[in-house]
């Protein structure tokens, strides 16, 4: 007998079906319910009635049947195809078919997953390859029976591929219907209970089918509240499934019982939650109050999310209520899961998401499919593809040696198997660098480390290139074992559960029993069949990108999450729905697979039951809404976001009947802060999101956290640019960091008045910037230093070197060939592009080289040295500096010194720098600790009492480039680019010293010249001897104060802002969160006579600060 249970949602129906199975006296009872569904009415049936009924009534799925009847009857022995087994034989029936494919011939290989689901569904619907060749005959639409007959073809030979060697479990229904027919004593006199669908597949018809014929009873509990099925409403598709019941059980010789209806809605404990169920099933109703219904208008997902986690944290706080008692539902998972787990975290609260999640993406896959990437492929071996595996952190490498390997890879731009295959030769830090005992040591390391990685790919290499698939898939499992990953992934594993995340660690571990199904599965589908490494590793990224897991819940007390068509909520208290917005929850179903919706018409009308078309799908969705609406006894809350990214959103039709419901509803927005800062993360996230602002909840938050040890250094890094702003080191400390500040480099006086802390990273830490081995500015530099130094350094008649192009053309190209085999491993390594940019060098070293000789032509001042170290135990020692703590030495490499002897016997000195980039001298810049280096080089020459400071320039180095609109004369153009090769600097204003300088004065080399009426002209670059000395005490004495600083610990982060904006091009701002804007430097066009008077007055007053300069 059918016995049908009705009602709407919470009116009792599975209560009254579990009080029939207790009272049940059938010597079989068995309760059959969604997969999702079992345990819970397992668990309610021992609570309700106690462990004999428990151990009496049978709980079963579907799935959870046919197994059950399989080990009974026999009919389930066999390897069973996984997900992962499906992709590959659907594949391999697609490549096998190939070649009698039109409609599906060029998108084939793209509609793996569009083919499954078809197939799938043809299996639900009880379809057979035949069914579709013969509904192909009968259609008159052209198209369509092309489409039905290669479909038919498809899928005949790939359950052709399937019988070979599998059971498909999409078939054990279909088993189970034959099973059955040759058994009916398996539900022979039982009283058989389904509870929670709304609807069954062919497949579970046919099985109900047996049930019905042969039970004693059947009763089916179904969520609708009459049986007319001409009514178009959200219980629709409930009550065809209805009718479908009664024409099975007269077709089974089968009596229908009257229905039982349940009336009285028993689950909800409030006027409010009744009128809202009510009224969205159509009959509206309303009630006076609004207490346990909450509409919450949220400017995005985020906030959504953020007001559940915190009114659930709320509830069980305040409320008495338990996690267990709270089910969250979304309809777009995609959305809302990682959310949603991100603000779980932040108010610690336990969660079973319910979602499953892809798996490709995790470490232990994007492991094994870098490997196939690496080894197979047109693009083997890429330096990307290594690095990415090795990152995934699973393996025994440690941080240290994948930033050295990194490291080596990036310097010298390494891809491709010449590269990993063979042993590294290059010095480690790039170019120009002597291979010493340190480097040469570096490099060992690198070669020990680059043979841990490749030595198990090579072999990896080997074993696929020409294997069996069963060879292929031992092979993987080898890569695994011969990168260690026993030890090392159980070590990851743990080092996530010391971080308190359990539920990832978990994860980690079932993903690789995932992957060692896969790898199995595809062992067997392909067993001894040859293919490519190459196309083995697509088809484990088909499988792999198409596999999941899901969570296992971490706590008996956890809230449920989920979609709402995959949660089974356990009878919860309260309820939350996320994203209630138009044609998203009710969702608007969109048209998929590979049948249109006419289509679908077509083959319903001649009997081919295939799924439920759009119209249909729409009910159904209703149907979903309205089973989460109606989930809660006690509370409901549903919310919405006003615009997703740049697109607005508006409430859908579950807000509207919540309205309707409860007319005084007010919907809530806008909360205060304090409503979310009830954990302590998310009060800290309250906290930075408030930290700029003048707020009594700004000021109480900081103060909560700043009486918090654990997050303290979280509150300071929140300061923003000022956050390393009174950054500063103990006095022993800094002693271990920069020995006591005895000895400095000019450079590095000048990043120390740059920023403070940029010091301290750069010479404290010794963070470096990563630079590649490649001809760009820094190198281009140091090329061209070292073609002055070898050319001008070895002429003998410097002055002449202009007047012999030929030669000079051949010297420069001779020292650039020394330097490149020298420096950069020879000329034959270098890429064309760096070949032609080093021929574009050797043009512009011709014309600098020759520039120079005519200026040296032009002056008295001879070249006496290049590349000039200040060192001790020579005539040249280092800049010496008295101060309250010792001793400072600074030293440095000097690109030029120049001598002139006047008539008097009297020796001046003047410092030449080679810039190669543009370079301005102002004197206002070295009273914020600028423009020194030339300045502090000056001053350690003139140590040598027989020296007499005459003077700093900065000479072009470079070309640059000159706009012309074309009417100007070959002369005015070359007049320009003279210009743009006049050094500038700092000048001793004498002007015996000036001329001998330059002879005659005209201003072409130097930025001093006369007038016509014999006047000096540029004197801004000019000062006489005792402003000189005023401008050399001053440096000392920043230099003396640096050192003082820095032996008290100050590394601070202030940023010099005067004419330089110190943060731009600054590696370092990730680190100490400055963000200053390009245009935050203020433009200083102190004149020379101001800028002295500050200096002469620091002098004085000995403070050397000029960090307290307006």
């Amino acid at each position: 007998m059918l016995e049908l249970i009705l009602g709407r949602a919470g009116t009792g129906k599975t209560t009254l079906l579990r009080k029939r199975l207790a009272e049940s006296t059938a010597p079989k009872t068995i309760l059959i319910v969604p997969e999702q569904y079992t345990f819970e009415s397992e668990h309610a049936l021992l609570m309700e009635y106690g462990a004999e009924t428990a151990n009496r009534v049978q709980v079963y799925s579907f799935t959870r049947l046919a197994q059950a009847a399989f080990l009974q009857y026999g009919g389930g022995a066999g390897k069973r195809l996984t997900d992962g087994g499906r992709r590959i034989l659907m594949t391999l029936a697609l490549e096998n078919c190939a070649d009698q494919l039109t409609l599906f011939e060029k998108s084939a290989d793209r509609m793996t997953d569009v083919l499954l689901n078809t197939v799938g569904e043809m299996k639900i619907c009880g379809i057979e390859p035949d069914m579709l060749t013969k509904t192909a005959e009968a259609v008159t639409e052209d198209s369509l029976s092309r489409k039905l007959k290669e479909i038919a073809l498809i899928y005949g030979t790939y359950e052709a591929l399937v019988a070979q060697t599998y059971l498909d479990p999409l078939d054990d229904l279909t088993r189970l219907d034959d099973l059955l027919a040759d058994h009916p004593d398996f539900f022979r006199n039982a009283y058989v209970a389904v509870d929670a669908f709304d609807g069954f597949t062919v497949q579970e018809y046919r099985v109900l089918r047996h049930a019905l014929h042969h039970a004693e009873k059947v009763s089916v509990s179904l969520c609708c509240d009459d049986l007319d099925t001409s009514r178009k409403d959200l219980f629709s598709t409930v009550r065809r499934t209805a009718s479908r019941l009664m024409r099975l059980a007269k077709e089974s010789g089968t009596g229908v019982l009257s229905p039982v209806y349940c009336k009285t809605p028993y689950r909800f404990q409030n006027d409010e939650l009744r009128a809202v169920e009510s009224t969205y099933a159509g009959h509206v109703q309303q009630a006076d109050t609004a207490e346990n219904v909450c509409v919450f208008r949220a400017t995005s997902p985020y906030e959504e999310a953020d007001f559940t986690a915190a009114k659930i944290r709320s509830l069980v706080l305040h409320e008495g209520y338990r996690y267990r008692d709270i089910s969250v539902i979304c309809r777009d998972g995609e959305r809302y899961t990682r959310l949603f787990a991100a603000a779980l975290r932040r108010w610690e609260i336990p969660a079973f998401l319910s979602e499953a999640r892809t798996v490709d993406a995790e470490p232990l896959m994007r492991f094994v499919l870098s490997a196939f990437q690496i080894v197979s492929g047109s693009r083997k071996w890429r330096s990307e593809d290594v690095l990415a595996m090795l990152k995934t952190g699973i393996t025994s490498f440690t941080a240290e040696e994948l930033a050295q390997l990194e490291n080596y890879v990036y310097t010298w731009k390494l891809n491709g198997a010449s590269a990993w295959c063979s042993p590294f030769t290059k010095h480690p830090d790039g170019f120009g660098k002597p291979m010493e005992d340190t480097a040469a040591e570096t490099l060992r390391t690198l070669n020990a480390l680059r043979e841990r990685v490749t030595a198990p790919l090579i072999k990896f290499s080997e074993r696929t290139a020409h294997a069996s698939g069963e060879q292929i898939s031992e092979a993987v499992y080898t890569l695994l074992i011969d990168f260690d990953l026993e030890q090392s992934f159980p070590i990851f594993c743990r080092t996530l559960e010391n971080a308190g995340r359990d539920d990832l660690s978990a994860a980690q571990m079932r993903i690789w029993d995932l992957l060692m199904e896969v790898l199995d599965q595809m062992a067997g589908v392909l067993g001894e069949q040859i293919i490519t490494g190459e196309k083995y590793g697509r088809l484990l990224k088909e499988i792999v990108s198409g596999e999941d897991v899901s969570d296992i819940p971490q706590s008996m007390d956890s809230i449920t999450f989920g979609t709402a068509d995959r949660i089974r909520q356990s009878a919860p208290r309260a309820v939350f729905l996320l994203g209630a917005v138009q044609g998203e929850f009710p969702l608007i179903p969109s048209v998929n697979g590979v049948f249109s919706e006419p289509e679908r018409r077509t083959l319903l009308a001649l009997e081919l039951p295939v799924s439920d078309v759009l119209e249909d799908r729409m009910l159904q969705e209703k149907y979903l809404a309205y089973a989460a609406l109606c989930g809660a006894s006690e509370k409901l809350y549903l919310t919405y976001p006003v615009s997703v990214g740049q697109e607005a959103k508006s409430p859908g039709e579950l807000i509207s009947a919540v309205e309707l419901a409860l007319p005084n509803l007010k919907i809530t927005q806008n909360l205060p802060p304090e409503f979310f800062a009830n954990a302590p993360e998310a009060a800290f996230s309250q906290t930075a999101s408030l930290f700029n602002e003048n707020s009594t909840i700004s000021e109480t938050l900081k103060s909560v956290f700043r009486e918090k040890p654990e997050f303290a250094g979280r509150l300071q890094v929140l300061g923003g640019t000022d956050r390393m702003a009174s950054a500063r080191l103990a006095p022993e400390t800094a002693n271990d960091y920069f020995g006591g500040g005895h000895y400095f480099s000019a450079s590095q006086i000048e990043v120390y008045h740059q920023c403070r802390f940029k010091y301290f990273c750069r010479y404290g830490l010794g963070a470096k910037e990563r630079r590649p081995a490649e001809i760009d500015a820094l190198e281009y530099g140091s090329l061209m230093h070292y073609l002055f130094e070898q050319i001008l350094g070895s002429a003998e008649d410097i002055q002449a070197l202009h007047l012999y192009a030929d030669d000079l053309k051949a010297r420069v190209h001779t020292s650039i060939m020394d330097y490149v085999r020298e420096n950069m491993g020879g000329y034959d390594a270098l890429s064309p592009r760096e070949k032609y940019r080093l021929y574009r060098m050797e043009q512009t070293a011709v014309k600098l080289i020759a520039h120079m000789s005519e200026e040296m032509m032009h002056s008295l001042f001879r070249p006496e040295h290049f590349e000039l170290e200040l060192k001790n135990g020579t005539p040249y020692p280092p800049l010496r500096i008295p101060t309250k703590n010792g001793l400072v030495t600074v030293g440095g490499i000097i690109d030029r010194v120049d001598l002139y002897k006047d008539e008097n016997g009297t020796t001046y000195v003047r410092v030449v720098d080679y810039k190669t980039g543009r370079k301005e001298f102002k004197l206002a810049d070295v009273l914020y600790g600028m423009s020194l280096q030339m300045l502090i080089y000056l001053a350690a020459l003139a140590q040598n009492k027989d020296l007499h400071p005459a003077g700093i320039l900065y000479m072009p180095a470079f070309i640059a480039s000159v706009t012309s609109d074309g009417t100007e004369s070959t002369e005015k153009l070359k007049q320009e680019v003279g210009k743009n090769l006049r050094m500038n600097g700092l000048l001793l204003k004498d002007n015996e010293i000036l001329n001998a300088m330059e002879m005659g004065l005209n201003g072409r080399f130097i930025p001093v010249y006369l007038t016509k009426t014999r006047k000096l002209s540029g004197t801004a670059s000019a000062l006489n001897e005792p402003e000189l000395q005023i401008v050399l005490r001053y440096v000392e004495r920043l230099i003396a104060t640096m050192a003082e600083e820095l032996s008290a610990g100050e590394i601070m982060a202030k940023p010099l802002m005067q004419n330089i904006n110190a943060c731009a091009w600054c590696p370092y701002t990730s680190v100490c969160g400055s963000e200053h804007a390009a245009d935050d430097a203020e433009k200083n066009s102190m004149k020379n006579d101001e800028a002295l008077a500050r200096m002469e007055n620091d002098l004085e007053k000995g403070s050397g600060e000029n960090a307290e300069l307006d």
